[in-house]
C-alpha cells in the first residue's frame, strides 16, 4: 500500500514536470514583486537603524512592507494571469502561496510573543525559517519545472538559512537578508520571467508558422 502510494506522487511529479516543460512558469512576477518589496524593507531597516532609529519603527516598516505587498499582490496576479497556465503553474502557485501563508503566520506569531511576553527572541529565528522555506520552495518549483539551475537557488536558500545565525544579534542581519532575498526571489524571478517571454515568443513563432 504505502510503496503504491510512493509511486502515484512520483507518478503525478512527473505529470507536472511534464506540464512544467510544455508550458512557461508564470511565478515570476510574484517572486519579483516580494523580492523587492522584503528585500527593500531589509536594507532600508537598516538604513534607518544606522540614522538612529530602531525598535517599533522597524517593526512598522514590516508590517508596512506587509500592507504594500497585500495591496500590489492583486495587481500583479491580474498580470501574471495574461500568460499560459498550465496544471504545473497552478500546483507551483499554491506551494509558494503557502509558504507566503506560513511565513505570515509565523510572523504573527512572533509578534503576539512580542506583545504578551516582551520576548524580542521571538523574532532570532525568523530570516532563518524564511530563507530555508524559500529554499524549499525552490526545490518543489524545480522538480516540477525540470529547470535545473534552479536547484542551485534551493540550495542556496538553505545554506543562507544557516550562515545568516552568526549574525542574529547584529544590524547588519538586515543587510544580508535583505540581499539573500534579493538573490533568492526577485533574482531566480526576474530570470523566470526573461524565460517565460522567450519560451512564449518560440511558442507563437511556431503557431505563425
Amino acid at each position: 500500500m504505502a510503496y503504491d502510494s510512493i509511486q502515484d506522487d512520483l507518478a503525478f511529479m512527473r505529470s507536472m514536470a511534464e506540464a512544467g516543460q510544455r508550458v512557461p512558469l508564470s511565478a515570476g512576477p510574484y517572486l519579483v514583486f516580494g523580492g523587492i518589496v522584503f528585500g527593500g524593507t531589509s536594507l532600508l531597516c537598516y538604513a534607518l537603524f544606522a540614522a538612529g532609529m530602531g525598535g517599533n519603527t522597524l517593526l512598522w516598516m514590516w508590517i508596512a512592507s506587509l500592507i504594500v505587498f497585500g495591496a500590489g499582490f492583486p495587481l500583479v496576479h491580474r498580470a501574471a494571469k495574461t500568460q499560459p497556465q498550465s496544471r504545473a503553474n497552478d500546483t507551483l502557485g499554491m506551494v509558494w502561496t503557502a509558504i507566503g501563508w506560513v511565513i505570515f503566520a509565523c510572523f504573527l506569531a512572533a509578534l503576539a510573543s512580542q506583545y504578551f511576553y516582551g520576548a524580542a527572541d521571538a523574532w532570532a529565528l525568523f530570516p532563518s525559517l524564511v530563507l530555508a522555506l524559500y529554499g524549499a520552495g525552490w526545490v518543489v518549483t524545480a522538480r516540477v519545472s525540470r529547470i535545473m539551475w534552479l536547484n542551485s537557488v534551493a540550495v542556496g536558500g538553505f545554506a543562507m538559512a544557516v550562515l545568516i545565525v552568526p549574525f542574529e544579534r547584529h544590524a547588519f542581519l538586515f543587510v544580508i537578508y535583505g540581499l539573500a532575498i534579493l538573490l533568492l526571489s526577485a533574482l531566480p524571478g526576474w530570470q523566470l520571467m526573461r524565460e517565460a517571454r522567450r519560451d512564449g515568443s518560440r511558442g507563437h513563432g511556431a503557431h505563425c508558422g
